[in-house]
């Protein structure tokens, strides 16, 4: 079980985290994550692998969800890649003998997609193995009040749609001349979203002063401390589609842990938790919303202040709520 050496995305902290925990416990069989390229790591080594060999696959994206939001309905080579991909997965599922997911909602979508797949995978065959951030945050930098970026860190990619925040922080940016919006890492150096990365970013060029508008590249996690360190809050807006529902947004439990608030518009676990607890402020996918609750969270530094507080302990609420391993015996459990 090597890790595989690449350029760090949240994919690989997961990956790493599992991996551990697995070798922790004497797992002595082969762990990889579900994946629809046929170059992919994983992928050749399900391809390898000896009929001996337990497998434990890891079902931590709602995959299909995500790759369904890049293709067309009305182009024939989609509809092709769409069968390629529903393929590429039945065989992870064929041939794993116990499956992770990251929430128990995804473990609800994998038992009904198994179904419509053709390979059914029951519950009891589904842990939910939720992982955090693993980055070791110093808490002395600058105070609330003295923090003047509003940050994105939810990624540029078809399911995110910073758009409303852009023409927001546009037209309320000379009211506010010392705030400053930063995109923090928006793509991932190997996926293939550099397109729409670079026309929200010549947007949001057109709409935003240059002295308050900052975009960063993709940063490994040791280093994202330095850009948070004057972050007063994040914004994070999805699209409200089922991939949303269902996902793992570990970026934000990043965000808390770091002590950032959120104002977000997702509809995913972590999302509905930190809004209910308090650390983080519901907004709506448009402009005028956004707009309005950008200006309330700017003016509101007690509010940002309590936000905070309690979004320090929105990952360990998160993981204790959500962690339901089912490999008690680990070895015996998923022998084939």
């Amino acid at each position: 079980m090597n890790a595989n050496k690449r350029i760090e995305s949240g994919i690989s902290i997961r990956e790493s985290q599992v991996k551990k925990w697995l070798i922790q416990r004497g797992f002595r069989g082969e762990y990889l994550l579900v994946s629809t390229k046929s170059e992919s790591v994983y992928y050749n080594k399900l391809q390898t692998l000896s009929p001996e060999t337990r497998l434990i696959v890891d079902l931590y994206t709602p995959i299909l969800l995500e790759k369904e939001l890049t293709l067309s309905k009305w182009k024939p080579l989609d509809w092709l890649t769409r069968l390629r991909n529903k393929e590429m997965v039945r065989k992870f599922l064929r041939r794993g003998n116990h499956f992770l997911v990251a929430n128990h909602r995804q473990r609800e979508y994998w038992v009904k997609m198994s179904k419509q797949l053709g390979v059914s995978v029951n519950s009891q065959r589904i842990s939910v193995f939720p992982t955090g951030s693993s980055l070791i945050i110093n808490h002395q930098p600058l105070t609330i009040h003295n923090r003047r970026v509003v940050l994105w860190f939810g990624g540029i990619y078809p399911w995110m749609d910073p758009l409303p925040l852009i023409e927001a922080f546009g037209k309320i940016a000379p009211k506010f001349p010392d705030w400053k919006l930063r995109f923090l890492g928006g793509w991932h150096p190997e996926t293939g979203y550099k397109g729409i990365y670079r026309k929200l970013e010549e947007l949001a060029r057109q709409k935003i002063p240059k002295h308050q508008l900052e975009f960063v590249p993709w940063q490994v996690e040791r280093n994202l401390s330095k850009y948070f360190k004057d972050a007063a809050f994040a914004v994070h807006l999805a699209k409200p589609t089922c991939e949303d529902y269902y996902a793992h947004r570990v970026r934000l439990l990043t965000l808390f842990s770091a002590g950032i608030p959120v104002l977000t518009s997702g509809r995913d676990i972590i999302s509905e938790l930190a809004v209910r607890l308090g650390a983080a402020a519901r907004t709506e996918l448009d402009r005028d919303n956004v707009e309005k609750d950008l200006i309330s969270l700017i003016n509101s530094v007690k509010q940002l202040d309590k936000m905070r507080k309690i979004g320090l302990k929105i990952e360990q609420t998160f993981l204790k709520q959500e962690t339901d391993i089912r490999l008690d015996d680990l070895n015996h459990l998923i022998s084939p």
